[in-house]
């Protein structure tokens, strides 16, 4: 936010709960991205599915003072390159976008709708693409400059909309109200790829400010081995309990050599940033490494299916207190 906006204008933030990170690698990449906040899931090492980048961003709306001293005015054309560097660097990974982006996209296409010599898409020659599932969208003005390069943009890296295509926005309902109107400019956008494991999105009835919370929810197969079973991977009521066995002892030397040849370079960078995602990254190697060891264990909590480690600390720092 800058100190000479006229009024306060918006930022970003990036709150992740403390048994997600647990269970898989999460990083922080581009620091030096501006505007925005770039999280790298190593999705791949428990789910069965591509890792996955995702993209928190607040993009200053047109004729915002704070291009008054940049070079570049529309700040769509900015996460462009942010973007084009992230598909160069990790080619196989799925994208997620998040964020108030204050483009008016009316019901612009955000993908090529025909691939053959008798339709051209404005003045592109894009490859075209398999994803065409209609979107809908409450906002009855007319889309603005960033609406049209945020399209643009989606045709290009084939990301798309989630918003007015999911059964809890059928509608395309607005995201923002404000003294200029009802709008449409706060947005989820993923890969096409990513569409297949997204099972909702809505935008959220609360009035805490002139903008709406937006949500969606991931639903990822979990990658099971042969002697693990279903039950052991029941994050709410299930835990993994490990005895060595040196009958299989060369089997997790094998693994976690592989495992930790291919996570190598993430968890040094993890180290370097926060050393208790660290911990908890070799941790979860030995563990997965381990699984040739898994114990069968359950443990069945009275707690609801809520209840997570930060509960678990509030609860003990109430114990202490009241001792």
């Amino acid at each position: 936010m800058k100190n000479t906006a006229r009024r306060n204008s918006g930022g970003n933030s990036v709150f992740i709960k403390s048994s997600l990170h647990k269970l898989i690698s999460i990083q922080q990449i581009y620091n030096h991205f501006e505007n925005c906040i770039v999280l790298f899931f190593k999705s791949s090492s428990i789910y069965n599915c591509k890792d996955i980048i995702m993209y928190f961003t607040y993009i200053s709306p047109e004729g915002s003072c704070y291009y008054n001293d940049r070079p570049e005015k529309n700040g769509i054309n900015d996460m462009y390159n942010h973007l084009e560097n992230i598909i160069y660097d990790y080619p196989n990974t799925m994208l997620f976008l998040s964020g108030d982006m204050n483009c008016r996209c009316k019901d612009f296409l955000d993908y090529i709708p025909l691939d053959n010599l008798f339709y051209i898409f404005g003045n592109t020659d894009y490859d075209g693409s398999t994803f065409d599932n209609h979107r809908n969208n409450k906002d009855i003005l007319r889309g603005n400059n960033y609406g049209k390069s945020l399209v643009n943009l989606c045709c290009i890296f084939d990301i798309h909309f989630l918003n007015g295509r999911f059964p809890g926005d059928k509608d395309g309902d607005f995201t923002c109200f404000s003294n200029d109107g009802a709008s449409v400019v706060g947005y989820m956008v993923a890969s096409s790829t990513l569409f297949q494991y997204i099972k909702d999105f809505k935008v959220l009835d609360r009035d805490d400010s002139d903008h709406f919370p937006i949500t969606c929810v991931f639903e990822f197969p979990m990658i099971l081995h042969d002697n693990e079973p279903n039950t052991d991977v029941n994050l709410q009521g299930s835990i993994k309990k490990f005895r060595w066995r040196s009958s299989v002892k060369d089997d997790f030397l094998l693994k976690f050599r592989d495992l930790l040849e291919t996570q190598y370079e993430s968890l040094i960078g993890s180290i370097g940033m926060n050393v208790d995602s660290a911990v908890d990254s070799i941790t979860f190697l030995y563990q997965e490494a381990g699984s040739c060891m898994l114990q069968k264990f359950r443990y069945v909590s009275s707690q609801p299916a809520w209840w997570d480690d930060e509960c678990d600390r509030l609860k003990s720092i109430k114990i202490c207190c009241s001792t």
